[in-house]
C-alpha cells in the first residue's frame, strides 16, 4: 500500500492463501486455510533506489518449487539480514527445493536453523536459491536486500 508509516493508525486486510498456481484464490473466500489460522502481519522491507515499485496485481513473492516444502512465514531478520523466510518440510524424505525470490532485489542469502543460527552462504542465481531440508525440518533463508 502507499500508507505512510508516520501517519499511524490501524488498517484491516482480508486475504486468502492458496497453494498452486492453478487455484483461483478469489473463489475461495476470506475464511480459508491460513487466512483463518494465521493472522496477516505486515513486514517492512527496505527497497533500494534501484528497485521497481511496479508490481503486478497478483504474483508470488517467495515460492518453493517442491510441493512438500512450505514457506510458512516471513519476518524481519534477527541475525543481521533484512528479511527471513521460514521453510518447513512436510516431505517424508530429504528434499531439495528451489526457492524463487521474485519482486525483491536480493543481494545475498544464507541458510540456517529456524533460530537463524549456523548460517551458511547459499548461491543466489537469477533470484533463486537451492535448499535441502530433512523430513520435518524447519530452516530459514536470511536475505540481504540490494540497496
Amino acid at each position: 500500500t502507499n500508507f505512510p508509516p508516520q501517519q499511524g493508525g490501524e488498517m484491516t486486510f482480508h486475504y486468502t492463501v492458496a497453494t498452486g498456481s492453478d487455484v483461483d484464490a478469489a473463489t475461495l473466500g476470506p475464511d480459508t486455510g491460513a487466512s483463518v489460522a494465521t493472522p496477516f502481519i505486515g513486514v517492512t522491507t527496505p527497497l533500494g533506489a534501484s528497485s521497481t515499485t511496479d508490481f503486478p496485481d497478483r504474483a508470488s513473492f517467495v515460492r518453493a518449487d517442491h510441493p512438500g516444502i512450505e514457506v510458512s512465514h516471513l519476518a524481519p531478520s534477527h541475525s543481521g539480514g533484512d528479511l527471513t523466510v521460514f521453510l518447513v518440510s512436510h516431505a517424508d524424505v530429504v528434499t531439495e527445493t528451489t526457492v524463487q525470490l521474485t519482486h525483491l532485489p536480493v543481494a545475498s542469502a544464507q541458510s540456517g536453523t529456524f533460530l537463524e543460527t549456523e548460517l551458511v552462504d547459499v548461491v543466489l542465481e537469477d533470484g533463486t536459491v537451492r535448499v535441502t531440508l530433512a523430513p520435518g525440518e524447519m530452516k530459514t533463508l536470511v536475505l540481504k536486500i540490494l540497496r
